[in-house]
């Protein structure tokens, strides 16, 4: 067999200005009406796993109403903090109670132990107090306070708020009632027409024989509160006639402003011989109705004589000297003398 020429080739190969003809390669790329429906099947994967993840609910909450309360809609709050939401809400098969299932988000499901406080929050509206209004339009809520025990996944609601829920840092006192009258949370603490605290829960003991209401007194009046301060409370907020003046026009009656009318309140006095500062959690009696000529009563209640604090000095000024009055002035006063 005879051999191929090379010749040629080297000569072509090594002569200037010759270049190697270049022989294309098709390659197979992928069409782009494929990578739509990839894409959307994706997609669709991802969010169907993200709704099957949010359907799973790490807590369960039994409840003996679950009136207001909505999956995806009623939030759960830890200290004010939305940590998780209501995924399902189920009948008992009773039909005694219902079963709220809960999401809890990692940073919520750490607080969830054994001896956590779950209750329902629902807006309260009357005469004297407006509690929890941001429930009216977006329903109800479920709050918990965090305990000290191991995790746990199974609670059950309380009737209310823990009686120490809504305190801050002030002095609780309890005070004992027959009754309930118009005490509600959120009734104000007065001393001398001031107030010093709030009734923050109301309580029935096991033996059903009185009410036990919670009270938080601020701190900067915890010492005005003595072992023997009276407390009481007015069960029904009457309107007096506060003035009665005779003018050009006749009589004219005056009465107190509708608000002053419904100003219910627990009234705190103290005697004359006052003793030593109330302790924390101090047991008390509610009187029904206040005692006679405690507004003479005068206690020492500070740290000695004179003002106890800096600023009670920039309210003691001289008593204002009486203006003289003229004639028509005077004769003002004959026309409503009672004025």
């Amino acid at each position: 067999m005879a051999e191929p020429d090379t010749s040629q080739t080297h000569a072509m190969s090594s002569s200037p200005g010759v270049l190697p003809e270049a022989v294309p390669v098709r390659r197979r790329r992928l069409a782009l009406g494929w990578l739509l429906p990839l894409l959307g099947l994706g997609l669709v994967g991802y969010f169907g796993y993200w709704a099957y993840e949010q359907q799973q609910f790490n807590v369960e909450l039994d409840v003996a109403d679950a009136s207001g309360i909505k999956a995806f809609q009623t939030p759960v709050l830890c200290r004010g903090v939305e940590v998780g939401g209501v995924t399902a809400v189920r009948l008992h098969p009773g039909g005694r109670g219902a079963s709220v299932q809960i999401r809890l988000e990692p940073s919520g499901l750490r607080l969830a132990t054994k001896d956590s406080d779950w209750w329902v929050t629902r807006p309260e509206l009357s005469l004297t107090a407006v509690r929890d209004v941001d429930a009216l339009l977006s329903g109800p809520s479920i709050e918990f306070r965090p305990g000290a025990g191991p995790a746990a996944m199974h609670f059950t609601a309380m009737t209310g708020p823990p009686a120490d829920a809504g305190m801050s840092n002030g002095l609780r006192l309890v005070l004992r009632s027959p009754g309930r009258g118009s005490i509600q949370p959120g009734t104000p603490l007065r001393y001398r027409g001031v107030q010093i605290g709030r009734v923050v829960s109301l309580r029935l003991p096991q033996s059903g024989q009185a009410v036990m209401v919670v009270l938080e007194v601020d701190r900067p009046y915890a010492h005005l509160v003595r072992t023997n301060s009276v407390f009481w409370h007015r069960h029904d907020a009457v309107a007096n006639i506060s003035r009665l003046s005779l003018g050009l026009d006749g009589y004219r009656v005056t009465f107190p402003r509708l608000n002053s009318a419904l100003d219910i309140s627990i009234d705190m006095a103290v005697p004359d011989q006052a003793a030593e500062a109330a302790p924390e959690d101090m047991l008390f009696e509610l009187a029904g109705e206040e005692p006679k000529k405690h507004w003479e009563w005068h206690p020492p209640l500070g740290s000695g004589e004179g003002p106890t604090d800096p600023d009670e000095a920039a309210f003691e000024v001289e008593p204002e000297k009486p203006k003289k009055r003229g004639p028509i002035e005077g004769l003002f006063d004959l026309i409503t003398p009672f004025n």
